[in-house]
């Protein structure tokens, strides 16, 4: 089994998808639909998540491990892309969308939807610039549309709700909940609302999760200490296939290398804007921001700060996160509690990212599975192959 060492793990860019709605719209919609994303709830959906992860492991056998293909390379950047938009969708729609299957990026979706991040990511800072692309009144021009996605969510709602017109089911998958929902809250939660929130969760949920997986795998076989130490906890911990989620999480090794990646490559690089409320706000400096002040922290900064992580904030060190055999409980639970408190890969406050535990559940589960069940190396760069070195 194979990675390319220098594939793509993933840009940094934000996941502002949709127009930016009152706090007030905000606060609703998010009081409705936060406990549907609480791990202590996510947990029922694990099974879907497990089938995914099955064939996921399928299609790495059978395409890259079993005759003719034994000797064939995985890009494992794509692969894992692969799994993440599935996963998503899966838990969701109680249905992939089909990218293992092909193996490719099935209608160019993928592509598209690199594009519209990109776009979506120079307009998060400079919102001007969208009045004169994409809401120019006279030519549109802007990144293409998720009709692909969005296609898919319609059809699938719709199938479901003609299944289901009497009576909506019991919490199968996330679209079963959000239908519960939209019947138990009349008035709560629109047609389109609904049709925002299946894209959300796939859209948003999808990219930055992939950069996480892609940052795993890249930083642990660039480190074969790290690799071989994972390794050992993994063989030595008697897991189970399917692995599951209570018993990934108990790993401290497991742990630190998954805090460690998202550490030093967080999936969302540039500032989660805020904006500085009635009364202003007095730094520790002495300076004051005015009401209406924007504001914001990028993690890419944040988290190579060395008197937070360490003087070697810039390197991958998993080590950080565990105790140090001359440090006190005491002194290693206030110093991993501030380096959580800094931490602002899922952002920060009363908008914190609604699907950390999603992203978290399905995280420790295949990056557990994948370094347990193979075994697998980085293919050697021309500099390594040649010695060039």
């Amino acid at each position: 089994m194979y990675a390319v060492s220098d594939s793509k793990i993933g840009r940094h860019r934000t996941t502002n998808l949709f127009t930016t709605r009152s706090n007030t719209w905000h606060s609703q919609q998010r009081t409705l639909i936060t406990p549907l994303f609480k791990l202590s709830h996510l947990l029922d959906y694990e099974s879907l998540i497990d089938s995914t992860i099955s064939s996921f492991c399928a299609h790495l056998d059978s395409k890259f491990l079993s005759p003719p293909n034994e000797n064939k390379i995985c890009d494992m950047s794509n692969w894992l892309f692969y799994f993440a938009w599935d996963v998503l969708a899966e838990l969701t729609l109680s249905r992939p969308m089909g990218f293992m299957d092909s193996g490719s990026d099935k209608a160019g979706f993928l592509s598209t939807s690199e594009k519209a991040l990109d776009y979506f990511a120079v307009v998060s800072q400079m919102p001007w610039l969208d009045e004169v692309l994409v809401k120019n009144p006279i030519v549109r021009i802007g990144p293409p549309a998720f009709d692909f996605a969005a296609n898919f969510c319609i059809r699938e709602c719709i199938a479901r709700k003609s299944r289901n017109e009497e009576k909506v089911r019991e919490g199968n998958d996330m679209l079963d909940d959000f239908l519960k929902i939209k019947v138990e809250e009349k008035g709560s939660m629109g047609e389109s609302d609904l049709l925002g929130f299946l894209l959300l969760n796939i859209i948003a949920g999808s990219d930055t999760t992939a950069t996480l997986l892609r940052a795993i795998v890249y930083y642990v076989l660039k480190n074969p200490r790290v690799h071989r130490k994972l390794q050992r906890e993994l063989d030595d911990a008697g897991l189970n296939d399917p692995v599951s989620y209570a018993a990934a999480s108990k790993l401290p090794y497991l742990d630190a290398v998954i805090r460690e990646a998202w550490r030093i490559h967080p999936s969302v690089g540039m500032i989660l804007e805020r904006v500085v409320p009635a009364g202003g706000l007095q730094l520790k400096d002495g300076i004051f921001l005015p009401p209406g002040t924007k504001v914001g922290m990028s993690a890419w900064v944040v988290h190579r700060d060395k008197n937070v992580f360490g003087q070697d904030a810039a390197s991958f060190r998993p080590e950080r996160w565990l105790r140090d055999g001359e440090e006190s409980e005491e002194g290693w639970r206030e110093r991993v509690t501030n380096m959580k408190r800094c931490d602002l890969t899922f952002g920060a406050g009363k908008r914190v990212c609604i699907g950390k535990d999603m992203a978290l559940l399905e995280t420790y589960k295949v990056v557990a599975t994948l370094f347990w069940k193979y075994n697998v190396s980085k293919v050697p760069s021309l500099r390594e192959r040649y010695k060039l070195i």
